[in-house]
């Protein structure tokens, strides 16, 4: 019976794991989003043993699943970044057009 209780431990760990991936990318911390995901890939080593083989083919789903969900909200996040960064250089290029039409300016 302790391989039971250890497989509900590690399940219950990548359960409470994936959420706080999920709320680590709602937070855009980047970092602990990279930490958190080596802590998740030592469990699924974990669960890779032989003794834990159900436990492997039960949760593999749910973490394909879960970090689906979660590279795709990244690649949102990415996308915004992006986009604000792009609006950022033609604002910057806009205005250095204009300080420069209005230093060649005679008063």
């Amino acid at each position: 019976m302790p391989r039971a209780e250890e497989a509900r431990q590690l399940r219950q760990q990548i359960s409470t794991l994936l959420k706080e991936m999920e709320l680590a990318v709602a937070n855009r911390q980047w970092q602990r989003i990279r930490a958190l995901d080596k802590r998740m890939v030592q469990l699924i080593n974990e669960c890779n043993k032989p003794e834990y083989q159900g436990l492997q083919a039960q949760l593999q789903p749910i973490i394909a699943r879960q970090y689906r969900q979660l590279l795709g909200k990244i690649d949102a996040a990415k996308n915004e970044l992006e986009s604000k960064m792009q609006r950022h250089v033609s604002d910057k290029e806009g205005l250095e057009a204009y300080q420069a039409s209005m230093d060649g300016r005679l008063w």
